[in-house]
């Protein structure tokens, strides 16, 4: 029996997202609310600075730290090489995520097991959930390495009670990376910590809004590039950096280094465009918002580049793909008129 959110009460339970990028802890939002408002003692695990995500808006719950360093995007990883120490690091992981969880359910006295994307974080004597919209990855070396990939998540998923897939059949965003879905799959529907907060009143508009996430160095790279973009633009914008740092402003563009919810909440409603990776938990956040954004895909992450194109033309009025070696070739009076 695969159970809901809704359905667990008065229990301990763990609650772990994965640290690649901020998203799977954000996502884990509305899913903790739930938890805590059925009476349940959530605990929160996992790496620095996903997990301070969950702890700062969820301060009464125990939070537990692990020490593992974010996986890294740089050149190297998409060479064969860097793939065979991409699948060694990440069995590396999972059999520590293994004795992790094990530890903390004797600990704790957990009895379910709340992961978002960690294959290893469950636990043979809880009731294990995976949060996941992954049930067939994406290679970057086409349709065999797919069916491989499809494989392999298949008999990660397997240890797990219940999935539960962040997505709406009415809507299917997630497209064929989870559609349609398999056995133990329950849709728990778009998660975001925007789908239920009320629309803020706007003190200062803005013609374009960037947020910048995902894992490092591409955050980076797209941040200079933006940065570099915009600051010589005729068009008022405003950046979020996606990292702990000094704000400033350079011509008409404003740069925050680290937005709070309501930083970002008002970046998404405030702006008439919106620029963002095309990361899934970024993708449920502005259709929850009810926003349309220009997507511009992590380069040769092939997810990133699959849901771009796929949203874009599913969703034409809302989605536009922008590969990001193309943006210094946008004119700057596209911002005010459109860019589709």
């Amino acid at each position: 029996m695969c159970l809901l959110p809704a359905n667990i009460k008065g229990k301990k339970v763990v609650v772990s997202p994965l640290n690649w990028g901020l998203g799977h802890a954000t996502r884990l939002i509305p899913i903790v609310e739930t938890l805590i408002a059925n009476g349940n003692e959530v605990i929160l695990a996992g790496e620095k600075p996903s997990i301070d995500i969950l702890a700062q808006r969820f301060d009464a719950c125990k939070v537990i730290v692990f020490e593992d360093k974010p996986f890294k995007f740089d050149e190297n990883f998409f060479s064969i090489a860097g793939q065979i120490n991409f699948v060694k690091t990440l069995r590396q992981r999972i059999k520590a995520d293994r004795q992790r969880a094990e530890k903390i359910a004797q600990e704790t006295g957990a009895t379910v097991i709340v992961s978002d994307n960690r294959y290893g974080f469950y636990s043979p004597s809880t009731y294990n959930i995976i949060v996941t919209h992954q049930l067939r990855p994406l290679s970057p070396y086409g349709k065999i390495a797919n069916k491989v990939a499809a494989r392999i998540a298949k008999r990660l998923l397997k240890p797990f009670d219940c999935i539960w897939l962040p997505d709406d059949e009415r809507v299917e965003l997630a497209g064929k990376l989870a559609w349609p879905a398999h056995e133990k799959v329950k849709p728990v529907g778009v998660l975001s910590r925007f789908c239920n907060w009320e629309t803020p009143v706007c003190d200062e508009f803005f013609d374009v809004g960037v947020i910048i996430s995902g894992p490092e160095p591409a955050r980076s790279k797209l941040e200079k590039r933006i940065v570099n973009y915009f600051s010589e633009a005729p068009v008022k914008s405003i950046v979020a950096g996606g990292k702990y740092g000094p704000d400033f402003k350079v011509g008409n563009m404003t740069y925050k280094g680290w937005a709070t919810d309501n930083d970002l909440k008002k970046i998404i409603y405030c702006s008439n465009k919106i620029v963002v990776r095309s990361g899934y938990s970024t993708i449920m956040d502005l259709w929850c918002a009810g926003k349309n954004a220009v997507l511009i895909p992590t380069p040769r992450q092939t997810e990133q580049e699959y849901l771009a194109k796929y949203l874009s033309k599913k969703y034409p009025q809302r989605f536009t793909f922008l590969p990001e070696d193309e943006l210094e070739k946008i004119p700057y009076d596209v911002w005010s008129v459109g860019i589709n």
